[in-house]
């Protein structure tokens, strides 16, 4: 399923929506790019240039993996998806914030599909990676807290062997 990065804001609805939220949504599939980047600012395009080395890297696990519907915006103003590569070493996890509500939530996002007695190292937004098991992984979760409007993050879980 081919995802793209749009303008923004978008022309259709007006909503200004972050670069991050952009990207971290169409990494969920084929990544295209349907903006006018030739309007982007330097930082933006540097962002966009790391965002698709990740999707570069990631790409494997999302094209071919497991894909696990962990919270849908049905029934909650957060989704989170999850993608495992088919040897469970890998994992990837987006996680988005349609608006805020009132208060600030930590959430705790309960994996699946994980190694129960495997350690793996987790690194959220290219943040000071950690090391947990599994079974903690999936019984307990990762703890993000996301606020405002059009939040997003991206976990990566790789199995330490």
């Amino acid at each position: 399923m081919i995802r793209w990065v749009t303008e923004s804001p978008h022309g259709f609805n007006g909503r200004s929506l972050p670069l991050s939220y952009r990207f971290h949504s169409a990494m969920m599939g084929g990544l295209g790019i349907g903006a006018n980047i030739s309007k982007w600012s330097t930082e933006e395009l540097e962002k966009a240039k790391r965002y698709v080395e990740l999707y570069k890297e990631i790409r494997p696990v999302i094209l071919n993996g497991d894909l696990y519907r962990l919270s849908s915006l049905r029934v909650s103003n957060v989704a989170v998806y999850q993608y495992n590569s088919t040897d469970r070493s890998e994992s990837v996890v987006f996680t988005f914030l349609q608006s805020q509500h009132f208060g600030s939530e930590v959430r705790h996002l309960l994996l699946q599909g994980l190694v129960s007695h495997a350690s793996y190292e987790v690194n959220i937004d290219e943040g000071e990676p950690f090391v947990r098991q599994g079974s903690t992984l999936m019984n307990l979760g990762v703890a993000v807290s996301l606020r405002g409007d059009y939040k997003s993050i991206m976990i990566r879980i790789k199995r330490l062997d």
